[in-house]
């Protein structure tokens, strides 16, 4: 591989974090994408979207809610989630040899740029 691009990328889920109130927000959002994803009723979607789409119009967060219904079940998505809070590849960052730019969305709630930052320093 000649280059290497990461986008929204991080070294360690939130397994991996002190107590936080976003490690507290993130467990809830699992508990509730076990039991409320598929409902009809998009109110959980949305905080989830929202995360996703900051400041999305109407058309667009209603577009990602219906993606993420259609998409998977409310326990796959559970199990998703808690598979990239598991991520740790901490150990392995100074291996990479490879030129990488590191890419963050600006205001992106779901993956904060500090993450990417940390992952750029290897201090992950």
């Amino acid at each position: 591989m000649a280059r290497l691009i990461l986008y929204g990328g991080y070294a360690a889920g939130f397994a991996h974090a002190p107590d936080s109130p976003a490690r507290t927000e993130f467990r809830a959002v699992v508990d509730l994408s076990r039991v409320s994803w598929a409902k009809d009723n998009p109110a959980f979607r949305s905080v989830f979207t929202s995360q996703f789409i900051p400041g999305g119009s109407d058309e667009q967060l209603r577009w990602f809610n219906d993606l993420c219904r259609r998409s998977t079940t409310g326990p796959t998505a559970a199990r998703l989630l808690e598979a990239c809070s598991n991520i740790d590849v901490r150990p392995l960052l100074r291996q990479v040899s490879t030129p990488t730019l590191v890419l963050h969305a600006r205001h992106d709630a779901v993956v904060p740029v500090t993450a990417g930052r940390r992952l750029v320093s290897c201090q992950a």
